[in-house]
């Protein structure tokens, strides 16, 4: 069933021979096609959470030195960039 006008199309073998589809056996084809299904299937991967850690105060202690020493542009910074990742998330 190949046409003589198309273009070969070759398949590498695991061993790195490349080998013609036209020539290739029924039972050939057959587990082929089982290898592509096979590995194409989604595979489950893990990611990593890429959330930042966010820095929170606890305990009135800690809470009460922040809010009665004056803050710095770091502090400004800091708060800017806390308000854009709680919206985010």
């Amino acid at each position: 069933m190949s046409n003589n006008n198309a273009q070969p199309v070759y398949w590498t073998q695991r061993n790195g021979q490349q080998i013609n589809v036209d020539h290739m056996t029924v039972d050939h084809l057959r587990n082929t096609l089982k290898m592509i299904i096979r590995n194409s299937k989604p595979i489950n991967v893990k990611v990593k959470d890429s959330t930042p850690n966010i820095f929170k105060l606890r305990g009135d202690i800690a809470n009460n030195f922040n809010n009665t020493h004056p803050s710095t542009d770091e502090d400004e910074l800091w708060n800017l960039y806390s308000e854009e990742f709680h919206s985010k998330y």
